[in-house]
């Protein structure tokens, strides 16, 4: 992933749901500098967990599911994820 490729992080409250609300726009520069991400980072992969802070409370989510140009670097990145509970995410059919 380059530098400039845009990360779009979206939770979803439903499994039918494909759009989302959009939760953070930011390129991989922007993530590096924020603290959020290290240089050699290439994205996030499925069943990836990480934890969304805000200034009331944290939230562990899981990613659902990636969508990007593999042949482009620069592509936009977009990951639907939704709120890690424990549970087993059912399988995408």
């Amino acid at each position: 992933m380059h530098n400039d490729a845009l990360v779009e992080v979206r939770l979803i409250h439903d499994l039918n749901d494909e759009k989302g609300e959009l939760i953070f726009s930011k390129t991989k520069k922007e993530l590096i500098e924020d603290g959020f991400a290290e240089s050699d980072w290439n994205g996030f992969r499925l069943g990836d967990s990480f934890t969304l802070t805000n200034k009331s409370n944290e939230t562990k989510v899981r990613v659902y599911s990636t969508e990007y140009d593999i042949s482009d670097e620069r592509s936009p990145h977009t990951y639907l994820v939704i709120i890690d509970d424990g549970k087993p995410i059912p399988a995408k059919i």
